[in-house]
């Protein structure tokens, strides 16, 4: 058993901003992310939102994510403000489509928000081996279900 089996949901969209940090704080300007979600009727995320923040109080919307949405663009994903992330993108279509296979986040059934300050060289290091291993635990739950 891989260290990612016991990982929380919530922990691991937390890696997935962390690994994709250059895309959403630019020029390496020190920022501060959040993340909300909601969850809908079946106990499941249904709906994200990633916010930056580079001056105390003032927050701009990276991205929108509908789970399950039937918009323009297929994973649901609606980017703001000129921000954009194609890995980002793909990292949160997987892991939203595949939530049963991470641990529910400890709030379940109530709006939650994960904070993260700007992440450490080590942070970032940790956050990428993370995301590979929940990519490679989603990769393999849909090969044993095929």
């Amino acid at each position: 058993m891989n260290a990612i089996a016991g990982q929380t949901l919530d922990r691991v969209l937390e890696a997935a901003v962390i690994r994709n940090w250059p895309d959403l704080v630019p020029d390496g300007n020190m920022a501060q992310i959040h993340i909300e979600y909601e969850f809908g009727k079946a106990g499941n995320i249904a709906f994200l939102q990633i916010w930056s923040s580079q001056s105390r109080g003032i927050w701009h919307l990276v991205c929108t994510f509908a789970v399950g949405a039937s918009s323009a663009s297929s994973s649901g994903i609606q980017f703001a403000n000129g921000y954009a992330s194609s890995q980002l993108q793909k990292t949160l279509t997987c892991l939203l489509e595949h939530q049963d296979v991470f641990v529910p986040p400890p709030n379940l059934h109530r709006n939650g928000l994960v904070q993260i300050a700007p992440p450490s060289k080590e942070e970032k290091a940790a956050a990428a081996v993370l995301i590979d291993q929940a990519l490679e635990r989603v990769e393999s739950q849909e090969a044993v279900a095929v």
